[in-house]
């Protein structure tokens, strides 16, 4: 919030199974929107916080994607 202003969180309930070097891992997914202009300092933010989220949460890797939106 006091970076970007605005959070959503889905309250949904979503699990994903994957392999990753012959071990099957079952996840419960939860995806975090974050409304915010496209700037360099978004991504300049956001690459390394990837790693102290991975971390945090024991993740071989966490997806953060970004995408153009228009609002009508």
């Amino acid at each position: 919030m006091a970076k970007f202003r605005a959070t959503t969180i889905d309250v949904i309930q979503a699990s994903g199974s994957w392999l990753y070097g012959g071990t099957l891992y079952e996840d419960l997914l939860i995806r975090v929107t974050i409304d915010c202009p496209e700037s360099a300092d978004v991504y300049a933010f956001f690459r390394p916080y990837k790693e102290v989220l991975k971390s945090r949460f024991e993740q071989k890797d966490i997806w953060i994607t970004a995408h153009d939106v228009d609002v009508i």
